[in-house]
């Protein structure tokens, strides 16, 4: 069985197009990739997964397909059949596959130019990670400019992909904190895409991480979805995300529930103060019991444990100096989907001791990174495309004097 590598199969993807007016089936991809390569398709059947007898070629075309598309140099016209795209004036830079750059640094973290697969295909991370926190491109049916435009198969093999590659760097008990939109329908319908079970599942079966929580966090989105709330009046407006944890060892967890406690409510502080219960109760066929006195001795200085139903505004000070820094500095598009800081920084304190190191593996302008320089945790932030990276800066600047910025991205 001849072999290839995976820059090979990417020579052998882009030129099967160019020489094919830019648009072929999926079978004739297969066939002109395999021409190429010289190899033969049916000599590369084996497991994926759990999934038996998978053509493992087939599956990674499908893979330098996904890469194309995310850097909006493919299109799907329809099932089975892409084209070649890109000449949008507004398309954003993004690195060479193959290559890595430290584009800043500073005393807790560094910023890496390049794609997530790249830098752990090379071992570049030779650290234990504490936390993974990102948030994969959302499964939108318009991409935008940071990606989308997957179908759910498509979508989750991806997530999975990117996943796959981290798990040897994680330490014992390390955190992946996925954000996954929910809000995905199927074309022209009021119903919505399983995709977010269909990775929770993925996860668990392939890579036998443990699904430790789904944390809920509303926000103050914009209505929708339109055409089913306003319009037909089928659905009800949407109002939150999921943030997915996950671990690779739940009895050694690094999560501590005790560095994010919040205020007691006024109510409560005077509940303890007066003495706490003060009437004996038997609920729930005795399940539950109430006796005189009881939280009277509660700790009030202490706060109380947050609930996993989060809400943190998607209106951010932080995003918007980002935002107003990429438009009247650097004259670039801004990132359409940033984590907001207050929601970041709750999970970066609840999730990873400080001193732990945190990577965001699709860091955007870097908000994540931003949040562990302000809070003495150390972090790795891997972004591909130039801009991006560039607006990220402003982030660190006003945070401490130890930036090193590399001139190639001044």
């Amino acid at each position: 069985m001849k072999n290839y590598h995976q820059g090979e199969l990417f020579e052998a993807v882009e030129q099967s197009y160019l020489e094919n007016n830019g648009q072929l089936t999926q079978q004739q991809l297969y066939a002109n990739v395999a021409s190429q390569l010289n190899i033969d398709p049916s000599e590369h059947i084996g497991s994926a997964g759990k999934q038996k007898n998978v053509n493992l070629f087939y599956r990674k075309v499908r893979w330098v397909q996904q890469s194309m598309k995310q850097k909006k140099l493919l299109t799907q016209l329809e099932r089975g059949i892409w084209t070649l795209s890109g000449t949008a004036k507004e398309r954003l830079h993004q690195i060479n596959e193959a290559k890595s750059v430290i584009a800043m640094s500073t005393n807790l973290g560094i910023v890496i130019c390049s794609t997530s697969q790249a830098v752990f295909d090379n071992d570049i991370i030779q650290e234990d990670i504490d936390l993974v926190l990102t948030s994969p491109p959302y499964l939108l049916q318009k991409q935008r400019h940071y990606g989308g435009d997957y179908t759910v198969r498509e979508w989750v093999d991806f997530v999975v992909e990117v996943i796959s590659k981290i798990l040897p760097r994680l330490a014992t008990g390390a955190a992946i904190c996925l954000n996954i939109g929910q809000d995905s329908f199927v074309q022209g319908q009021p119903a919505r895409h399983t995709h977010i079970e269909r990775l929770t599942i993925a996860l668990e079966d392939d890579l036998k991480l443990s699904l430790v929580d789904r944390i809920v966090w509303q926000s103050n989105k914009a209505p929708g979805p339109y055409a089913w709330c306003s319009l037909n009046r089928q659905m009800l407006h949407t109002g939150y995300e999921f943030v997915l944890l996950f671990t690779n060892n739940p009895l050694a967890l690094k999560a501590n529930n005790q560095r994010v406690l919040l205020p007691h409510s006024k109510e409560y502080q005077n509940f303890v103060r007066n003495g706490g219960t003060k009437k004996p109760a038997i609920n729930s066929d005795g399940a539950h019991r109430k006796s005189v006195g009881d939280y009277s001795k509660a700790d009030l200085s202490k706060g109380k444990i947050a609930t996993n139903n989060l809400y943190f505004s998607n209106k951010c000070t932080h995003n918007e100096k980002v935002n107003k820094y990429a438009r009247e500095v650097l004259g670039c598009p801004t990132h359409g989907a940033k984590f907001p800081y207050k929601l970041v920084e709750f999970l970066v304190k609840y999730l990873c001791p400080e001193g732990g190191l945190v990577l965001d593996n699709m860091s955007g302008t870097g908000p994540v990174g931003e949040v562990c320089q302000a809070n003495n945790r150390r972090f790795i932030c891997i972004e591909p495309i130039l801009e991006y990276i560039k607006q990220s800066f402003i982030r660190y600047t006003s945070l401490t004097d130890e930036v090193w910025i590399n001139p190639a991205f001044r």
